[in-house]
């Protein structure tokens, strides 16, 4: 099982019903009341999402009931389409997650067990999960005692590591799985009109002649993944799913938000953190006391890498021109603020020096890609800069970008620009704050002075461009 830190944030998750609490006091109204109780108070029953067994922050999580604001929920379990129940709750969780441009990740259980309803004879179905926006129902049927299920051989990612973990479950009981559409009766009787069911089940776990026993369903306009699971299952073994697979393959931007799934994703952690992590791995068994000074250091590591690590990443203004001072002088490079130079904000943002030469940086951020005229805001500068008092001569300028910064920082393009003509036509080096980020967190001061200063070697990544001859920019005399 997935253990969450103690001192972790927990993810927020809707569930579609009354807290625990509530369904207490039901009960124990039913035992006070006994055979006197209203039929609708005696068939009430607590749904298994709202069972004092499961160990909701032990998985990370701190369940939103029917109640509480679900827009910044994480996921959605056993939403409810029923007004005042719940369907309020789920509609909200859905446009929340539409704004973040994530999908709604639900879990819906489905099938009864017989002593949880009485079943109609007549019909081929037990149980249901409506879909009210798209008219339409997933089905289920029970299946006999204990058929023979298998994973669905197309199955991949976190749906085969659920359909493993419910394929080992003890005395499980399995129902056959099915989509189907709505028909609509006018109420004066005028006429009806049907609607056919939308989007794929695909199945995870199925019988030996291929029919879905466990399932997810996709939307067609990619607003909702629900995963339909039986509806005898542990919720614990769906909440570690969900934490472990579920959330970082569908919504990997809500455990990165929330930070309550392992801190930073290794591939941004720097090599220090990355080196302490393994070394306190492999020494927990052996000394508590060990582990506990690993464990300072690893903090310390980590404080000191956040900012930087930030602001590098997600920064823009006054945030990012510092965390970037602070790495170019790691790097070796002597860092002047112009403004500070100037007495005022009248030119680029950075002077940089190493080894005789000089170099104006314009430091500058962009949510999406990078905006051309970025780069003419450098030229532009580096062309005043002779007429301004009290400068000297420079080599050129860099144009150091943080684009795409709302993105996540792995699925960002590796460069600012990528017109072919724009490029072709730079003459000063066009630098993105990942490549000075990806540097830093390796410590390799020489690529940073070659992104910089190509005439000092330059990484073999970057484009040739970069390694061109600058045209020189004279200074006027001191005034």
């Amino acid at each position: 099982m997935t253990r969450m830190p103690d001192d972790q944030p927990l993810l927020q998750v809707h569930v579609g019903t009354q807290p625990p609490t509530y369904w207490a006091n039901i009960e124990d109204q039913q035992r006070q009341i006994a055979d006197e109780a209203a039929p609708w108070l005696r068939d009430l029953r607590r749904p298994d999402v709202a069972s004092l067994a499961i160990s909701w922050a032990k998985h990370g999580i701190e369940p939103a009931w029917v109640g509480s604001d679900s827009t910044a929920c994480a996921a959605a379990l056993d939403p409810n389409m029923f007004s005042g129940q719940g369907a309020t709750e789920f509609d909200r969780f859905l446009a929340g997650a539409a704004l973040r441009g994530e999908p709604g990740l639900v879990v819906s259980t489905i099938g009864k067990s017989e002593t949880d309803h009485v079943r109609n004879v007549f019909a081929n179905t037990d149980d249901s999960v409506g879909i009210t926006r798209f008219h339409m129902s997933i089905t289920s049927a029970p299946l006999g005692s204990k058929p023979p299920i298998v994973l669905s051989s197309a199955t991949e990612g976190a749906d085969k590591d659920l359909g493993n973990r419910l394929l080992n479950r003890d005395d499980a009981r399995w129902w056959l799985l099915d989509m189907g559409g709505y028909t609509e009766h006018a109420g004066d009787g005028s006429g009806t009109r049907t609607y056919s069911a939308v989007g794929e089940l695909r199945s995870i776990l199925e019988t030996s002649v291929g029919e879905p026993v466990v399932a997810r369903w996709d939307v067609p306009d990619g607003s909702e993944v629900r995963y339909l699971v039986p509806g005898d299952v542990d919720w614990n073994i769906v909440l570690d799913w969900l934490v472990a697979q579920a959330l970082p393959e569908h919504c990997p931007s809500v455990i990165r938000r929330t930070r309550a799934a392992r801190g930073p994703d290794p591939r941004l952690m720097t090599d220090t953190e990355n080196a302490l992590a393994n070394e306190l791995k492999t020494l927990r068994a052996q000394s508590q006391a060990a582990i506990s000074e690993l464990e300072k250091r690893l903090q310390d590591a980590s404080a000191d890498a956040d900012t930087i690590r930030e602001d590098l990443l997600y920064g823009s203004g006054k945030q990012l021109v510092t965390s970037l001072a602070s790495v170019l002088r790691s790097a070796g490079i002597e860092v002047s603020d112009v403004d500070e130079l100037l007495g005022k904000p009248a030119n680029a943002d950075l002077l940089c020096k190493i080894r005789g030469h000089a170099r104006l940086v314009e430091v500058k951020s962009s949510s999406g890609a990078a905006p051309e005229r970025l780069y003419d805001s450098l030229i532009s500068h580096l062309r005043e800069w002779p007429t301004l008092p009290g400068t000297q001569a420079v080599d050129g300028g860099a144009l150091i970008v943080n684009h795409q910064r709302k993105m996540d920082p792995l699925e960002r393009s590796s460069e600012p620009y990528g017109r072919p003509e724009f490029l072709a036509a730079q003459f000063e080096p066009v630098v993105s704050a990942w490549s000075i980020f990806d540097a830093w967190r390796h410590q390799d001061w020489h690529i940073i002075q070659g992104l910089l200063f190509p005439q000092f070697g330059v990484a073999p990544s970057e484009p040739a461009s970069l390694q061109q001859p600058k045209r020189r920019w004279f200074a006027r005399g001191r005034h």
